[in-house]
């Protein structure tokens, strides 16, 4: 049976840099390109019962959290424009707390996903956007321990394109 819990006390520290700039100081074309790019640090801890039954805990890893993270993005805006090719890192995390009979936690390997969307504005009214996601095709890896694969999945690159309407 798997159910979620209560845990115990738990620490959440962390920092984020982040920065965004347009070159409007460079001449011509190059004026409308800019970047943007932003750095995550996360660290903490848990309680969680060392069996269902029992009032004693043990320190866990936090679930979900990758200790670091980044963004880094080129833009565009201009000449009714708009594009942005962004570069998403995530790092290593646990996905599930260990439990018999394996005792080791279930973790997912860190992945780099690179996005890429564009815009064109037709008129004041109407846009036509394009988006591409996961060009890359990075794959998606869990596994417990070291040497026994748990997961793995080969994700593919989705295409998309909208027209948007403002009122």
């Amino acid at each position: 049976m798997n159910r979620p819990q209560n845990s115990g006390k738990g620490t959440l520290r962390g920092a984020e840099l982040s920065a965004q700039k347009f070159f409007d100081f460079l001449p011509g074309f190059w004026r409308d390109f800019g970047v943007q790019a932003n750095y995550t640090w996360i660290d903490g801890d848990n309680e969680t019962r060392t069996s269902l039954n029992s009032g004693a805990f043990t320190k866990t890893a936090l679930v979900g959290v990758a200790k670091q993270n980044y963004n880094v993005a080129l833009l565009y805006e201009g000449h009714g424009i708009t594009g942005r090719l962004a570069a998403t890192r995530r790092g290593d995390y646990v996905e599930q707390i260990a439990e018999a009979p394996f005792d080791q936690d279930r973790m997912v390997k860190g992945a780099t996903f690179v996005d890429l969307s564009i815009g064109y504005e037709i008129n004041d009214n109407v846009s036509l956007q394009f988006d591409a996601i996961n060009l890359t095709k990075t794959r998606f890896e869990s596994q417990l321990g070291p040497y026994m694969p748990r997961d793995i999945r080969y994700n593919p690159t989705t295409y998309g394109v909208s027209l948007r309407f403002r009122m």
